[in-house]
């Protein structure tokens, strides 16, 4: 009876770990199946091009100290000449740069003091090579170095009213004085209107032009690493109701809602503040827009069908800096999700014309003065 008890113990131990190793095995191969973002490897090294005859060589300039190529024993004045076997030059050397990742291994071949020398080198990741050794991390309160300018009707002084609060977010390059204009061409009669100027410098427009310009990207080389894009729209998104925050302390704003006037990376940042914030957004107006999948999620698109968000979306036909497909698949998403939508596209480049001034005019009037004189 003991031996039966004993062998029935382990046909049910067996059983169980069967069972629970099944669905173990499942998720893991889930998890195999998705593919890790690709990350360009960190070689630690800088170089120069000269030539060998008719022949374009590499020569080492420096070497990253402690990097991967330090530990792979390069030496500055190396001339680097195949990399796995393959002969390169500039440019040979530039894709391999490009399209190395992280953890992996290659053959260096190199000409030191006239002689050939064959090296292994494993690539590294530059967000940990770079990083100062037992560093201490320290936090303090930083007052923001932003601005914004704001616009009041004619009669503000005098009226004593609460008006609605729009809010104007300019393009990539722009400034909050380029946009704010906008203001007039639309009319300030019963509305305020505030253009927050975005935190980073677009280094492009400064050089090329000697004029400032903004964007809500700083001016780093995120390669196709697309990661930091969510935390670096979320600290725009918040510094543009910290403007709103600060305006409703100064000024009589109707109503805990806002409305908003993007043009171009202002309208994606008009797209994600509503996105984000729709509880505080009674409606936007977006011209030229692009959109990020995360903007257009199915709990995304529910909370502005809650909320009741009113979409108006403006597109030129012959925009060659963004194409008109953006707000196509914005208008798509949210005919889809049973939220209100407008959308009209007309015969234009990028930039404001008579009909799209006469478009968000419509908007304004509707939407902003509409609701506020209820």
């Amino acid at each position: 009876m003991k031996i039966f008890n004993r062998h029935l113990c382990v046909i049910i131990i067996v059983t169980l770990i069967q069972i629970i190793a099944i669905p173990t095995r499942a998720y893991c191969d889930e998890q195999e199946e998705k593919e890790e973002p690709f990350v360009k490897g960190f070689w630690g090294i800088d170089y120069s091009v000269s030539t060998i005859g008719d022949k374009e060589v590499v020569v080492l300039t420096y070497i990253f100290p402690g990097g991967p190529a330090d530990r792979a024993g390069l030496k500055v004045d190396d001339t680097l000449i195949e990399v796995n076997g393959q002969e390169i030059d500039k440019q040979g050397l530039q894709e391999w740069l490009n399209q190395s990742g992280v953890g992996e291994e290659l053959t260096l071949t190199i000409m030191r003091n006239s002689k050939i020398k064959r090296l292994i080198i494993t690539l590294g990741d530059r967000k940990v090579e770079t990083q100062p050794k037992d560093l201490k991390r320290h936090y303090h309160e930083m007052k923001s170095l932003g601005t914004y300018i704001v616009m009041v009707p004619p009669n503000y002084d005098e009226s004593k009213k609460d008006y609605p609060l729009c809010v104007i977010l300019h393009g990539r390059g722009s400034t909050e004085i380029g946009h704010g204009i906008v203001a007039d061409q639309l009319g300030r009669e019963d509305i305020i209107y505030i253009a927050p100027r975005y935190s980073y410098p677009f280094v492009d427009v400064f050089i090329e032009n000697q004029q400032e310009g903004w964007s809500g990207y700083p001016p780093y080389d995120f390669d196709e690493d697309k990661s930091y894009y969510p935390l670096i729209e979320n600290l725009t998104v918040d510094w543009i109701f910290t403007c709103i925050a600060d305006v409703k302390k100064q000024y009589r704003i109707a109503g805990d809602k806002i409305f908003l006037l993007g043009h171009s990376q202002g309208a994606f940042f008009s797209i994600a503040c509503a996105a984000l914030h729709p509880e505080l957004v009674e409606s936007f107006f977006a011209y030229a827009p692009y959109i990020h999948d995360f903007y257009l999620t199915e709990e995304i698109l529910e909370g502005l069908k809650k909320n009741n968000m009113h979409v108006y979306l403006a597109h030129g036909t012959e925009d060659e800096v963004l194409e008109i497909a953006y707000s196509e698949r914005i208008e798509k998403a949210m005919i889809e999700a049973g939220i209100k939508c407008i959308f009209k596209k007309f015969t234009a480049g990028h930039g404001f014309t008579e009909e799209v001034y006469s478009f968000a005019q419509e908007w304004l009037d509707t939407e902003v003065r509409g609701i506020a004189s209820k």
